[in-house]
């Protein structure tokens, strides 16, 4: 039986989400660029989050989500793409991942159900993710016990990662 990870954070969360969106126009790039494809029992890893951390102490790590296919870019911040060159921990999530999450949406309020005293109660924007559960094991998903590593050189990267 697997442990599971816990949540990572909002800011993490709110830092993937934007450089989720594949934002064009002007972006910055930093020493090394990594791109890669993330595989779980075989097949593409969708929506999951990917960390690379410094290890042991290093230069500042870099995120990115795994699009519908696996595939993953990182991110060193917002607006920059890429990586410092260096020996990184990988982490990768799937808590929180539209691929494990599904939408709960409250029936649409009628005139008699209405709670005047909630004021969420006719806001549909209140629905929330439920789900979510992490489905990797703690030797991917754990910061203090990931297997995973990279050596990241400068100039261009592919790393792949196949998870069983």
């Amino acid at each position: 039986m697997f442990s599971f990870c816990h949540s990572s954070g909002a800011t993490f969360a709110a830092l993937l989400a934007l450089a989720s969106l594949g934002l064009t126009g002007c972006q910055d790039s930093i020493g090394a660029h990594v791109t890669g494809v993330v595989t779980y029992q075989g097949e593409p890893l969708p929506f999951a989050d990917i960390r690379f951390l410094p290890d042991p102490m290093g230069p500042r790590g870099a995120i990115a989500k795994t699009d519908d296919a696996g595939r993953y870019e990182l991110m060193f911040d917002v607006d920059t793409v890429g990586i410092h060159p260096g020996e990184y921990k990988v982490v990768i999530s799937t808590r929180g991942s539209a691929a494990q999450a599904k939408r709960q949406q409250a029936p649409a309020p009628s005139a008699d159900t209405a709670d005047a005293a909630n004021p969420y109660a006719n806001n549909r924007s209140s629905d929330v993710i439920v789900g979510g559960r992490e489905m990797l094991p703690m030797k991917y998903c754990s910061s203090k016990q990931t297997v995973l590593t990279a050596n990241v050189q400068e100039g261009s990267n592919t790393i792949d990662f196949h998870l069983d």
